[in-house]
């Protein structure tokens, strides 16, 4: 099979299905979906098996899915497995702001299982080799003397810049109403990496010296349908962390790591799922929502409980859960149209652009960052636009000007970069 870069799926199946991609044989099949589970930490786990020739081709197969949340909501995304020898289980990546997990339930795809036997450190034929194993040994060198005093990847990942946005004021703390709190402590990168196990290597990818894809192993969940189930939860990175916890005024790393969980199972983005919460919170405490439009819930800054909940009838499609899930843009317009709400307030407070949810950073402090995420092609996300760590931490483009043509190069750079 050829290298390619992009997967693009047409129509609509009347039937749930699975896409098998056999790169060994060069096949594509479409096929009836063999089993009812839909939510992806199980799913994934039994597709693997259903797929592998035997226990040791599991680390062959990935498997692409959404979860149930993806068809009550519109901002459900999907997972990439990939499979842990050490660990014996799948992980998971995340990928897809803007709702392409809905889309993917709305055609009826239960996942994509792709299969593949062979790959090596040169799988992608460079042109160079030994230039690039030269390179890979200094890099391995330098991760391997200075992460640990600098930005400490292999130990808990992107975390790390929990506190550094803290300290820089730049942390989005209760609907990005304030940029620190005195609480982050609470769920800093140390507090992390008592949940997380990074004593083995992650499996992540061939060869990587960086082996920043921790995972918290045998984490009991507290609520919800798997109640008391012990899980592999994989990160937490610091979008989750700041998107659902400091966000929505949620100090507690036990709430944070299952509701990372659930998100990922359920097939929903935690950063759309946290800038929306939030919204909600700073909604019900102004009055413009209440106990009673959400059956009961009191979604005050900091009540995990409430904000647990309502992602489980998110899942189910019940209760104020069925509104919930659609996003600020949405929620904005139906809290003006049923409830008579304040345009100019909501839009104040209604952290979205282009209808898309606005990631983990506090952008009014940044002149460039602000720009670059109104500049976006698809809304308010560092894929695109990531500027305010040269910008606010490292002072690197002080001018106007400087900042204007980093809004030029670097979502070029970053284009680049993703593929």
């Amino acid at each position: 099979m050829g290298i390619w870069d992009v997967l693009e799926l047409q129509g609509k199946s009347e039937e749930e299905i699975i896409i098998c991609i056999n790169g060994n044989e060069g096949t594509i099949s479409i096929e009836k979906a063999p089993l009812e589970e839909l939510n992806s930490h199980i799913l994934a786990e039994e597709l693997t098996a259903l797929y592998a020739d035997d226990e040791e081709d599991k680390r062959n197969i990935s498997v692409v899915s959404s979860g149930v949340a993806a068809e009550h909501a519109m901002i459900g995304l999907l997972n990439f497995s990939f499979y842990d020898k050490r660990r014996g289980s799948q992980r998971f990546k995340q990928t897809g702001r803007g709702g392409i997990g809905t889309v993917f339930r709305h055609k009826k795809v239960k996942a994509i299982v792709i299969k593949y036997k062979g790959v090596r450190g040169d799988s992608n034929h460079p042109a160079d080799i030994k230039k690039i194993q030269k390179l890979g040994i200094k890099l391995h060198k330098e991760i391997h003397d200075y992460d640990d005093v600098q930005t400490r990847k292999r130990q808990v990942g992107t975390a790390n810049l929990l506190e550094i946005m803290n300290d820089y004021d730049l942390l989005p703390v209760n609907n990005f109403k304030y940029g620190y709190s005195p609480e982050t402590w609470r769920i800093s990168s140390d507090i992390l990496k008592t949940y997380v196990t990074q004593n083995v290597p992650d499996g992540c990818w061939y060869g990587c010296s960086l082996a920043c894809a921790k995972a918290c192993d045998n984490f009991e969940l507290k609520s919800g349908p798997y109640k008391g189930h012990k899980v592999l939860v994989d990160g937490v990175e610091y979008e989750t962390v700041a998107g659902v916890g400091s966000c929505c005024g949620i100090f507690d790393m036990d709430y944070i790591i299952e509701c990372n969980f659930y998100c990922d199972t359920y097939g929903i983005d935690t950063i759309s799922w946290g800038t929306t919460m939030a919204f909600l919170m700073e909604c019900y405490e102004n009055d413009i929502i209440n106990k009673e439009i959400t059956g009961g819930l009191e979604l005050f800054f900091g009540n995990r409980d409430a904000a647990m909940e309502l992602l489980h009838q998110v899942a189910k499609g019940e209760g104020f859960g069925k509104y919930a899930g659609l996003g600020v843009k949405k929620l904005k317009k139906r809290f003006i149209d049923e409830y008579g709400a304040d345009k100019e307030f909501l839009d104040a407070i209604g952290m979205e652009c282009k209808g898309m949810e606005y990631s983990q950073y506090i952008s009014k402090e940044s002149l460039a960052q602000q720009g670059g995420y109104a500049l976006t092609n698809k809304g308010p996300q560092h894929e695109e636009a990531w500027v305010i760590f040269t910008d606010m931490v490292n002072n690197l483009i002080p001018t106007f000007e400087d900042k204007a043509e980093a809004l030029h190069y670097f979502p070029m750079f970053r284009t680049w970069f993703g593929l």
